[in-house]
């Protein structure tokens, strides 16, 4: 999507959507459930817990996607997500609490305390960060894996295309047609000679067959090679 700071293709975006709802519905339906509330009332505290979630994620993403894993030292590494994720949890908390406060005043530090339903809101926030962080490095990791993957898999594509064009320049059409016609020639003047040559060329053509499908040739077989073409 072009209006976010690092590129996110729709599908992407439109999963992100409906999985970050889907678990707002269900909290909403826990809520309504545990706490003896209204489904609307637990739908409300849960939109107001989880919006702002789903909006801070996209701070997360940005930030996993300018903070490599491979080019920092790991401990650095952890240390940093282990700050950030601290810091993205108090955001969190702030926001909820703020948008709650803007909905019903003081009375959401009655039914959210501060010592007991913020803190572990907060440690929730920890290990939401862990947990969208740990996603995005997985996916960029299985992703560069592909990509690694497909490039290897060019460059074998390749090299067979310039083996195999070694191959055609090794084996010279004038060459090949010269050969045939004066094999064609010796059947009936020399014929024990028309086998002989014949059979050389044969071996010269096995060779450079066997020769496409390996990676090292030994210099003997390369002597030994020369010595047919010149007796051809």
């Amino acid at each position: 999507m072009s209006w976010l700071p690092v590129r996110v293709n729709r599908k992407t975006l439109l999963i992100a959507f409906f999985l970050w709802n889907l678990w707002t519905l269900f909290f909403a339906v826990i809520l309504s459930i545990a706490g003896n509330l209204s489904f609307f009332i637990g739908l409300l505290s849960s939109v107001t817990s989880y919006y702002p979630l789903a909006f801070l994620s996209i701070i997360v993403l940005v930030f996993c996607k300018r903070y490599p894993i491979d080019t920092h030292p790991i401990i650095l590494f952890f240390l940093v997500h282990f700050i950030i994720a601290l810091l993205f949890s108090a955001l969190w908390i702030c926001l909820v609490y703020f948008i709650n406060w803007l909905l019903v005043g003081n009375l959401i530090f009655q039914y959210m305390p501060m010592k007991t339903a913020g803190l572990f809101s907060y440690y929730i926030g920890v290990l939401i960060y862990i947990l969208l962080a740990g996603i995005f490095y997985t996916s960029e990791t299985y992703k560069r894996y592909k990509e690694n993957e497909l490039k290897t898999i060019q460059l074998q594509a390749l090299s067979r295309e310039a083996e195999l064009r070694a191959l055609k320049s090794q084996i010279n059409p004038h060459f090949l047609f010269n050969t045939l016609n004066s094999i064609f020639a010796l059947i009936d003047s020399n014929t024990p000679r028309a086998k002989n040559t014949l059979t050389k060329l044969s071996s010269l053509l096995r060779y450079s067959l066997a020769a496409f499908h390996q990676e090292y040739v030994t210099i003997e077989k390369e002597i030994e090679t020369v010595n047919i073409y010149l007796g051809i």
